[in-house]
């Protein structure tokens, strides 16, 4: 492993140490080679409902967000063994309330936050509870993003609809408001991005930036990134947003029914086709391309971007197609039928995407994908009936962490 000079200086100096890799969701590890793999088997096994997000915390640890369900849910943190995942040390249970997946980070002082339904809490590096506090809104908390002078950012979820979702940010100690929470101008269901101080929000219609001043105290709107994507006929909200190559890139037919069966296969809700879109961080015009171009649509997850290569990829979930595209003008490159779903992991060095590829008979399965053409280059099965549409993590030993609501697995690569 070697030193990861673009670590952000607020986060644990590993190669994962937060859900897409950081506040950007490049979804880039750092200090780690790809695996390049030619072959992939599974090394490990567990049956862990529901589980959220794999992380990767100092010494060597692998930390895992779980909770239950139900109306005295509880949300807690494990630290697994990074080739077994038996449960190594487990913290005190944490209050939930209203539940959406939420997430977890490891700081650079090597505390540990949690953002995960109504509450946000600060565990020690042993999982021991040194803070939680309910957060203001009476609605779920889609997790956060830690900002470029520490602080933490993070919103609740609101659907079409309903009220303007608000941004709150929080001392990563006390995890007390910094500044009143300030409302974003519209519900938002997707997850939050920030570069440097400045939050990136996919409102249900429109993107949107707001600014935070750590010399004021202020959270203030800069309207001059708001870009309206609701623009077509049979589109629905979009999903995180990626800060990558100069731009803000994000897909759009984010209502889906995955909760009735599990699988974002023929999961779509709108009738017209996924987008992907890109908004420049200096301005001009919102621009998209169709992902499949296929009816029924659906996704719940951010692309990703390879700006050395040029290519931006995306994903049509419900009908089971992943593409790439240039990132200059966003013609096609080309399209495979790999059916992910989740957050994805990239490898610049090898060119290597870690995604799923789910099959109604046979389950998840984990994939290298090769980004310069769509081909498979190692396929395993998972043992997993469902299909992960949260946070997998790779590894330090040429191998990956797969997580879904029922199981996590540890899939190793070969030659």
């Amino acid at each position: 492993m070697t030193p990861n000079e673009n670590a952000h200086p607020h986060l644990a100096a590993t190669p994962w140490p937060a859900e897409d890799g950081g506040p950007r969701r490049q979804q880039r590890p750092a200090g780690i080679p790809g695996p390049a793999a030619r072959s992939a088997r599974l090394a490990a096994v567990r049956q862990a409902p529901i589980s959220v997000m794999a992380v990767l915390a100092p010494d060597d640890a692998v930390l895992v967000l779980r909770n239950t369900i139900g109306a005295e849910a509880v949300s807690w943190v494990e630290s697994v063994h990074p080739e077994s995942l038996e449960e190594r040390r487990r913290s005190p249970e944490l209050p939930l309330g209203p539940f959406w997946p939420g997430g977890l980070a490891v700081l650079a002082d090597g505390a540990i936050i949690v953002v995960q339904g109504r509450y946000a809490a600060r565990l020690a590096p042993d999982l021991s509870v040194e803070t939680v506090r309910e957060l203001p809104v009476e609605a779920p908390y889609n997790s956060f993003v830690v900002l470029a002078d520490g602080s933490l950012a993070t919103k609740d979820l609101q659907r079409p609809g309903g009220p303007s979702s608000r941004l709150s940010v929080l001392d990563p100690v006390t995890l007390e408001d910094l500044a009143p929470p300030q409302p974003i101008g519209e519900p938002s269901v997707a997850r939050i991005s920030a570069d440097g101080n400045d939050v990136v929000v996919v409102g249900v219609s429109t993107l949107r930036r707001l600014r935070w001043d750590p010399h004021a105290a202020t959270v203030t709107p800069a309207f001059d990134l708001d870009r309206r994507y609701l623009v077509h006929d049979g589109q629905s909200y979009g999903w995180d947003p990626v800060v990558d190559d100069g731009a803000v890139w994000w897909m759009d037919n984010g209502d889906h029914t995955f909760q009735d069966q599990m699988t974002m296969l023929g999961s779509g809700v709108a009738p017209g086709p996924v987008r992907l879109w890109r908004a420049g961080l200096d301005g001009g015009a919102a621009t998209s391309v169709e992902i499949a171009g296929l009816p029924g649509g659906a996704i719940t997850n951010p692309p990703v971007v390879d700006p050395e290569r040029g290519l931006a990829v995306g994903y049509d979930s419900a009908n089971g197609v992943l593409a790439a595209f240039s990132t200059e003008d966003l013609s096609p490159r080309w399209r495979s039928a790999v059916r992910t779903s989740q957050h994805l992991v990239l490898f610049p060095d090898t060119g290597e995407l870690v995604v799923n590829d789910f099959d109604r008979g046979g389950g998840d399965a984990l994939a290298v994908v090769d980004i310069t053409d769509g081909s498979v280059r190692a396929r395993v099965d998972v043992q997993s009936a469902v299909q992960s549409v949260v946070f997998p993590a790779p590894g330090i030993r040429r191998d990956a962490y797969y997580v879904s609501l029922s199981t996590i697995t540890r899939v190793v690569f070969g030659d």
